[in-house]
């Protein structure tokens, strides 16, 4: 898997840019961001999450690749956040179920739906977003190189 450090400032800032839009609109920070597991996001530990204060109260980096279904529960009833931000992890149905009403968004760090149970997210009411183009570029360098490298043998 290409993962690089850019890949995930770029998620970084494209979230704090909305999230930044959201609260000059509403006049207001948001309470809480948690992240769920913040170290597939921050894998070199070398991102800088100190912008999420300008838009949130209180920033949560569970700091795991892991994240079993009661830690993913136990964190967001701990916390209250307003928004739960995940990479690749599955999401589990009962997890949605028994989220806090002050969740009002959930973000998957990348691209993609496939790890949120969509059905149980609609039925709660909560927004789902992603980051569509998330690695683009990225991906398209990939695609050459192995074309360029297969031409050759």
């Amino acid at each position: 898997m290409l993962r690089t450090s850019s890949m995930n400032r770029s998620f970084i800032s494209a979230q704090n840019a909305f999230f930044l839009s959201f609260s000059k609109c509403t006049h207001r920070k948001l309470s809480t961001a948690l992240f769920w597991n913040a170290s597939r996001l921050d894998y070199d530990e070398k991102l800088d999450f100190s912008s999420w204060k300008e838009v949130c109260d209180n920033v949560v980096l569970h700091r795991s690749d892991k994240v079993s279904t009661e830690e993913m529960i136990s964190l967001a009833q701990d916390h209250h956040p307003t928004v739960i931000i995940a990479k690749e992890i599955t999401v589990p149905t009962d997890v949605i179920q028994r989220l806090p009403d002050s969740v009002r968004l959930a973000c998957e760090a990348g691209t993609g739906y496939n790890n949120w149970p969509l059905q149980a997210t609609r039925q709660r009411e909560k927004d789902l977003c992603n980051k569509p183009t998330y690695s683009t570029e990225a991906v398209a360098h990939m695609a050459i190189t192995y074309l360029m490298n297969l031409s050759e043998s």
